[in-house]
């Protein structure tokens, strides 16, 4: 019977790897079979997200096996430690890269993005100023480091820095600059950038949309929305979450762009875009609508959005709805104390609204009692 993907356990798997590598220690050949080797590289693309406990235990019986011109294997190993936040994999890997040679401007790239990603900007900055003649790449890997990790001077500096050297900064430089004033609520710089802007892409305009988000309305968020149409660029799914988010309890808005996701771009809306127009629906009190559109998702459902549910729970009538929300996310999150909180919200919502029909509010102290909420 021969072996399926789909029916390996990725953790078990993991461990049979493990040991197959410490086995082949005690073998005569100080190299793992050529099997075993495509197996490993394959694992370290397969297994990615496994448990940091798997990392830290299998990096050390990689590199005792490691072949100098295996490259895609070190590459995958750099991608795991940026991933996963592991600065020990990565500076060994980063040791490895130097000691065979592999150094070249994508592979510093990838080791600058690896050491900003895992809080040691430091490193990152030493590697940049190692570098004959800094690349678009690496200035937008450091000005985004710098904003991870809070840097805001930092980050000003290195835009100056970019200005004064006459090069003309890419769209992604720029792009990742305007984050950084946003992210610092310096909105004039990062307006003045994006309009001498000679190219936006859609990330630019990600940048505006999500940056406008403390102080527009719904009004300016359709004069946004409707400036952005008139380019030649196609929206992605986050564009649409931006916009949804901007418009807060705008429910004509919110239709309006839900709506666009098809009619005008021919696109499936995402699982967040779903779950922000449910908000809306029901902080305006349309649950039926907002139930609706959670049984049209063609996807399974997930915490918040029954949360968004309950929460926009007023009307006494929608009582079966809001016990219907409650539990599923009892079955989803049983023991999450938002859990608790939001269904106890959900009781007394439904225990005021009884009390202002005249009806007895005891009911809903038992239930309240009986959830021992």
């Amino acid at each position: 019977m021969g072996w399926s993907a789909s029916c390996i356990n990725p953790f078990p798997a993991a461990s049979l790897l493990l040991v197959a590598i410490d086995v082949s220690k005690h073998l005569k050949s100080p190299q793992l079979p050529l099997r075993l080797q495509q197996s490993l590289s394959l694992s370290r693309l397969l297994f990615g997200d496994l448990h940091q406990l798997y990392y830290s235990k299998s990096h050390s019986s990689f590199y005792d096996h490691l072949e100098s011109e295996d490259m895609p294997t070190l590459v995958s190993a750099l991608t795991l430690s940026t991933n996963s936040k592991l600065c020990v994999l990565g500076t060994q890997t980063h040791s490895h890269i130097v000691k065979l040679g592999f150094t070249n401007d994508t592979t510093q790239n990838n080791l600058i993005n690896m050491y900003s990603q895992c809080g040691v900007l430091g490193d990152g900055l030493k590697m940049f100023d190692e570098m004959p003649q800094g690349n678009l790449v690496c200035w937008t890997l450091i000005i985004s480091g710098a904003v991870q990790n809070g840097e805001y001077e930092m980050s000003v500096e290195i835009h100056r820095l970019i200005v004064q050297s006459e090069t003309e900064a890419s769209t992604s430089v720029t792009n990742a600059v305007m984050d950084m004033y946003f992210k610092n609520a310096e909105k004039g710089p990062a307006f003045k950038l994006f309009n001498a802007m000679q190219a936006r892409n859609i990330v630019s305009w990600n940048t505006i949309f999500a940056g406008s988000s403390q102080d527009v309305d719904a009004i300016e968020v359709a004069i946004l929305f409707k400036s952005f149409m008139f380019t030649s660029l196609k929206p992605n799914h986050l564009t649409f979450s931006i916009l949804l988010r901007l418009g807060g309890d705008a429910l004509e808005l919110g239709l309006i762009l839900f709506d666009s996701i098809t009619s005008d771009y021919g696109m499936e809306p995402s699982p967040d875009n779903y779950g922000t127009f449910v908000d809306i629906l029901s902080r305006n009190g349309f649950l039926q609508d907002a139930k609706h559109a959670v049984e049209a998702m063609p996807f399974k459902t997930w915490p918040e959005i029954w949360r968004s549910l309950l929460n926009g729970y007023r009307i006494p009538g929608d009582r079966e709805l809001g016990e219907l929300a409650a539990m599923k996310l009892f079955h989803l999150v049983p023991e999450n104390d938002a859990t608790y909180a939001c269904c106890r919200m959900f009781i007394q919502k439904m225990v005021i609204g009884k009390t202002l029909q005249g009806e007895d509010e005891n009911g809903g102290t038992k239930n309240l009692k009986k959830l021992r909420l």
